[in-house]
């Protein structure tokens, strides 16, 4: 028989295993966000932002098609600094907050369940609002990835823009679903049953 179907002799149950799974996934995403907040923070803080088509393994078309686009994303951030700064400054508070939730519920924390679900709603509603904001963003990185660098022809791998837009659309699609699904895990029957076995040893 399953461990957490039985009876667990000091009455505070056993942990549903998927909410662990769904709280470490939590923290992993918090910590995916962290890392693109700071990445763009820091990408404020440069004078100079080395391109990484000078690696020489690349071939000539591959690195001229690198460098175009990392120019263009260079140009972007620039030219949208006022909304990309408080984008991933939130994006990285938002983010901390997820990591310290998620990473306080799986060590049985008091109010910590909670703490997470509202973390992962936060997240869930910045997700949308940080992907309507950054649309110019991404519309200038799908074209300059779309055409051919300069004294290149247009090549079987160059990408139409069509399947840039459903990239985003894609990781959009999923990191929502995903947030939703740890929501769901969070707000179990199961869940909450063994919460409520919970509170008399977190409040003594």
């Amino acid at each position: 028989m399953s461990n957490s179907l039985t009876p667990n002799p000091t009455g505070r149950g056993v942990r549903p295993g998927y909410l662990v799974a769904a709280l470490v996934i939590a923290s992993m995403m918090g910590l995916g966000g962290l890392t693109n907040g700071c990445h763009i923070l820091q990408f404020y803080r440069q004078d100079t932002h080395p391109s990484p088509a000078a690696d020489s393994r690349m071939t000539p078309d591959l690195a001229a098609r690198v460098e175009m686009v990392h120019q263009a994303r260079v140009q972007a951030l620039n030219a949208n600094a006022r909304r990309m700064i408080p984008l991933a400054a939130a994006n990285t508070i938002l983010s901390l907050l997820l990591i310290a939730a998620a990473s306080g519920a799986l060590a049985g924390r008091a109010r910590s369940h909670w703490l997470a679900l509202q973390a992962v709603a936060a997240n869930f509603a910045f997700t949308i609002v940080d992907y309507v904001l950054e649309r110019p963003l991404r519309s200038i990185l799908i074209d300059a990835a779309s055409r051919p660098p300069p004294g290149f022809a247009p090549g079987p791998d160059t990408p139409p823009a069509s399947m840039g837009w459903w990239f985003f659309r894609s990781v959009l699609a999923v990191q929502l679903v995903t947030l939703a699904l740890i929501a769901l895990a969070l707000t179990r029957p199961r869940v909450l049953a063994w919460l409520d076995t919970q509170q008399p040893e977190q409040e003594s």
